[in-house]
């Protein structure tokens, strides 16, 4: 039976009795007029009283204790979750250095997919992270020609795991460096985009098509590349009878800066970004003008290398 359920008064001793005859004669002593009776209930109701003060402050005691209690037994479950979440934090950032060291350990497996037919292209390495790891930066078309691919598949110090970053004017250098972090050495695009020969273009452009599939990017936006290619392969200067070529550079020239102009406003942030597909007639005519003034350059200077050996022979 629980405190509270206790009946104090039945339990109450019997103050009539001789025992408590010294309380009954304090009590008349101090209450002359009041009859035995009475002061044997006076006797009785103090007891009452007294101990049902005992009976709360025991109570309000134990109700202090289990409030006490069920907050210690609350800290230590936080602290016991705190140090399971801290032990679960470091499994997991241990795995996942595990898994930077080791990638190809935990490379998931597809189960139920077969190995392809087709065979992917050996791109280099370092060309792939770069599409991979910074979309925005340009990989020179270089790479993706017969030339490119072979520097690349020979040289196995450009399989680095360095930050690809450019050197100089990306506009019309075209010369990409690894970084500090690696230990390769330069990756670099012998040929601007705009020097290639056409052929050399189409078939780098084709592969430039495959890797960004490979590594993943958005098919809206390999969608929108090769419209890009299809539409400098099929416009009327690739057919035109053009005796110095310009017409053909002119094509180059623009998809370079076009290309160039693209991915510098998609570093920018620019959302949504515009479709390179789409022709910028004012732009394909100044890249007329500069494949012209191109030609016109290179040949006033073979000119004065041919005058200035005619006279040193003289």
């Amino acid at each position: 039976m629980a405190e509270g359920d206790i009946d104090i008064t039945a339990n109450a001793p019997d103050f009539s009795t001789d025992a408590h005859r010294v309380l009954r004669e304090a009590m008349k002593a101090s209450l002359p007029d009041a009859s035995e009776a009475a002061i044997i209930a006076s006797l009785k109701a103090v007891w009452v009283a007294q101990e049902k003060e005992k009976m709360e402050t025991r109570a309000r005691q134990r109700r202090a204790e289990e409030v006490a209690a069920a907050e210690r037994a609350r800290a230590r479950k936080e602290e016991e979750e705190r140090l399971l979440e801290v032990e679960r934090k470091e499994r997991e950032q241990a795995r996942k250095e595990e898994e930077k060291k080791n990638k190809l350990k935990y490379v998931p497996v597809a189960t139920g997919v077969a190995i392809p037919d087709d065979i992917q292209l050996d791109f280099p390495p370092a060309v792939l992270r770069r599409m991979r790891d910074h979309p925005s930066k340009i990989v020179p078309y270089w790479h993706f020609t017969d030339e490119g691919m072979r520097a690349g598949a020979r040289d196995l110090t450009l399989a680095d795991d360095g930050v690809l970053k450019a050197k100089g004017n990306e506009v019309d250098g075209f010369t990409f460096l690894v970084g500090e972090s690696g230990g390769g050495k330069g990756l670099v695009a012998k040929k601007k985009d705009d020097e290639l020969t056409f052929d050399e273009w189409t078939v780098a452009t084709q592969r430039f098509v495959l890797a960004m599939r490979q590594v993943g990017w958005q098919e809206d936006r390999v969608l929108m590349f090769a419209r890009h290619f299809v539409a400098i392969q099929t416009h009327p200067w690739r057919v035109e009878v053009d005796a110095y070529g310009d017409k053909k550079h002119a094509l180059l020239i623009y998809a370079a800066r076009q290309r160039v102009i693209w991915h510098m406003r998609l570093e920018q942030g620019i959302s949504p970004i515009e479709d390179i597909s789409e022709w910028n007639k004012e732009a394909l005519q100044r890249a007329k003008e500069e494949a012209y003034d191109r030609r016109r350059n290179r040949v006033d200077a073979a000119v004065d290398v041919r005058v200035s050996q005619l006279v040193g022979s003289s």
